[in-house]
């Protein structure tokens, strides 16, 4: 590998969205040296521009009686880390006001404090969190580098010392005394994603080819409320308080059966939605005007097509709740590497509560750079001479990847996905197993194609483990053929490694008052 640039820095961010910027910002604010990298252009490309803006919080930080907690915990499926959800909740409503220090102003209804709010910006739109952001970003004037791929992380001897990254077809090594890893989910696996294209958790991967464990892999959230024809959008909840309604093909409502119908939980919606055969949006008894106020969009799509009946809904592979597994400073069991943000894991459990992804963002991306900063100051210059012996890079060629891509994609959808059960499961993983061999007898156009591919077959793979061995349903993770929670799984799926091999472990998550047991 023809190495063309090397950059030096203190830490190393890697990933542009809020957690990324907020990780940055805070490590220059250290009085460090920092660089951030990210595949796509910074504050313009992560998943939370496409956010609401939603932040759900406890109003003045005091959670009295543990009752916030213990409804996230449950939501969580009483596999959270404790002590990450706890610093969560304490901190939240703190890290929230200090956005405005970037001027961002959420705000919420009047409310006493201990309560339960919903903060927000005016317009609701994601851009108003983000763009402040790279305006931050600019104005501190710290190197920020956009349309760069992580290729693998650069480990010396116990610690993570940078980078190999590709950027323009150019290979550039990052040393970094500390690295941040804050590249969001893997929801874009899956062949139905509302997720950004750059989703695809492949930095996970390259965490733990360092050593780093990566935990609840298994989970992920499938969004219900999503219309596929005759034009891919969301469909704004409020309309189900208002006489929306789901239909089947067959014309049957098929949610009657239970209380809160449209409205009970997404993991609930979303298996019904599955388990039919194709699922229609009514809109009939809904006033137009409703419509119009709480989801233009869908309004504007009504006008254009004449038609509220013939929308037919799909889930999305929503949210990731599994990735790199931290502690409540976001450090890793690898020294000078953390993680934030969706791609890490522990926060949310088996579900992510709405509302809990940005708040996620707000306090440990802030946390994850004031760590590494601090862990930078520790720590010498490393050296050269022993961590610059990288792999020789792929031979290049004529081959596009988007066959295995796209293969990849749908048997994560269709083994993977709402509904899993061992045979599927099975299947999937001998499919993702053929399509590594055959992606290892490609010589790719773009080389950075093929370095994301792999890392996503081997997160894959990885995955569908997880899912296998988790025997239960819990949360986001559903078995037909074990379609009830056990008690006995009460805890977290863990994947490691030593001396190479891939080592999978179960442990029992025995929460009190004072943490793990």
């Amino acid at each position: 590998m023809h190495i063309n640039e090397y950059i030096n820095t203190d830490v190393l961010v890697v990933g542009g969205g809020i957690a990324g910027m907020l990780s940055a910002l805070e490590a220059h604010n250290q009085g460090v040296r920092v660089c951030l990298i990210s595949k796509g252009r910074i504050g313009k490309s992560g998943s939370s521009l496409i956010s609401q803006t939603v932040h759900l919080l406890i109003e003045g930080g005091e959670d009295y009686n543990n009752v916030f907690f213990n409804e996230i915990y449950k939501g969580g499926g009483f596999i959270n880390n404790p002590t990450l959800l706890k610093k969560l909740i304490e901190k939240s409503f703190d890290a929230v006001q200090k956005l405005t220090n970037y001027n961002i102003n959420l705000s919420g209804k009047q409310k006493n404090t201990g309560q339960k709010n919903l903060y927000k910006t005016a317009r609701a739109k994601g851009i108003d969190l983000t763009l402040p952001l790279r305006k931050a970003i600019i104005a501190s004037g710290f190197p920020f580098y956009e349309n760069a791929i992580i290729l693998k992380l650069i480990r010396n001897n116990d610690s993570v010392v940078g980078a190999v990254t590709l950027m323009d077809n150019r290979y550039v090594i990052i040393k970094a005394k500390a690295t941040v890893l804050a590249t969001g989910g893997y929801a874009r696996m899956f062949a139905h994603s509302d997720n950004i294209i750059h989703t695809t958790g492949e930095a996970i991967i390259s965490a733990f080819n360092v050593g780093a464990e990566l935990m609840d892999l298994e989970f992920i959230q499938f969004y219900p409320y999503w219309l596929i024809k005759p034009h891919s959008m969301d469909i704004q909840t409020p309309l189900f308080f208002h006489g929306a309604k789901l239909k089947n093909n067959r014309g049957q409502y098929f949610l009657e059966k239970y209380p809160k119908a449209e409205l009970e939980n997404r993991d609930l919606v979303s298996r019904e939605i599955e388990l039919q055969e194709q699922v229609f949006l009514d809109l009939t008894r809904v006033n137009e005007k409703i419509i119009e106020e709480k989801n233009p969009k869908l309004f504007r799509l009504i006008k254009k097509y004449n038609s509220c009946t013939d929308f037919q809904v799909k889930p999305q592979a929503h949210f990731t709740m599994g990735g790199i597994r931290i502690n409540e400073m976001c450090a890793t069991n690898v020294k000078g590497l953390f993680a934030c943000g969706e791609c890490s894991a522990g926060v949310h459990g088996s579900n992510r509560v709405g509302g809990m992804a940005l708040v996620e963002c707000a306090v440990f991306g802030p946390i994850a750079g004031k760590t590494a900063a601090e862990y930078s100051k520790t720590v010498g210059e490393p050296d050269n001479s022993k961590i610059f012996n990288q792999e020789t890079a792929i031979k290049t060629g004529n081959d596009f990847l988007n066959d295995i891509e796209e293969s990849l994609q749908q048997v994560m959808w269709d083994n993977v996905g709402i509904v899993r059960h061992h045979d599927s499961l099975k299947k999937g993983i001998e499919t993702i197993q053929s399509l590594k061999e055959k992606l290892y007898n490609k010589n790719p156009i773009h080389p950075e194609r093929w370095y994301i591919l792999k890392n996503m077959i081997d997160l894959a793979y990885l995955i569908v483990q997880a899912a296998l061995m988790r025997k239960e349903s819990r949360g986001a993770h559903y078995r037909s053929d074990y379609p009830e929670m056990d008690p006995r799984w009460q805890g977290n799926i863990v994947f490691s490694k030593k001396d190479n091999s891939t080592l999978i472990n179960f442990y029992k998550n025995n929460y009190s008052e004072k943490g793990y047991n």
